[in-house]
């Protein structure tokens, strides 16, 4: 049907976001994608996940975030860890998986992820956060770097990326550190076991083909 009407059948608006994992500054670990704004907070959730290679084994959770900063009159403390932004923006909204959230959360942000589409907030917030696994708590930061009107495909697209994801269960930043620095050092005691558990867990290089043909199938 494109090639007799030599238009596209499907079209439908995006965004371009550039995710970064929040590591110290010797790691730069980022990817970017394109995602429909008819895609649920869940569904966005999946594509993080197979962009960075987890294995969706632990509770995750989202901050959207206004352009308005914390002012220096007021307590930035009483905004939690996981809810601050490292440039100091509020948020407007957190979007959990679990409904046990509501029970522990104090303010009136919470909202359930399956029951949220990504155009609900997006543009009109250009920044948010995800955190995977409340244990060794990996932020990713991803910022809006564009509207796309007539985005041609039914499923996101990472059309760059950056960096080695850490394995799951590694322990957190300095857990990685420590994983790094063993499997750069043949003749560490535990070199050859520190290996063969990152194989286990899924440990590899950035392959943004193998990223686009998981997110093809899954979409």
């Amino acid at each position: 049907l494109q090639d007799f009407t030599g238009e596209n059948i499907f079209s439908c608006r995006a965004v371009q976001l550039k995710i970064t994992l929040d590591l110290s500054e010797q790691h730069n670990v980022w990817r970017r994608v394109v995602v429909p704004l008819h895609m649920s907070f869940y569904g966005l959730h999946r594509v993080l996940q197979k962009l960075f290679g987890w294995w969706d084994y632990h509770l995750h959770e989202f901050y959207v975030y206004s352009d308005e900063t914390v002012k220096k009159s007021e307590n930035i403390f009483n905004i939690d860890r996981p809810a601050s932004h490292r440039k100091g923006y509020k948020p407007v909204v957190n979007i959990v998986d679990d409904e046990e959230a509501f029970d522990y959360k104090d303010d009136d942000l919470p909202v359930m992820l399956n029951s949220v589409k990504l155009s609900e907030y997006l543009p009109e917030y250009g920044r948010m956060k995800y955190i995977y696994d409340f244990g060794d708590f990996w932020e990713h930061y991803i910022e809006l770097e564009e509207v796309i009107d007539d985005y041609d495909k039914y499923h996101p697209i990472c059309l760059d990326g950056a960096g080695n994801s850490p394995p799951e269960d590694v322990g957190g930043q300095d857990g990685y550190d420590s994983f790094l620095e063993i499997i750069a050092d043949e003749n560490h005691p535990e070199h050859e076991n520190m290996v063969s558990w990152g194989r286990s867990q899924g440990y590899e290089s950035f392959d943004l083909e193998r990223v686009n043909r998981f997110l093809k199938l899954q979409a």
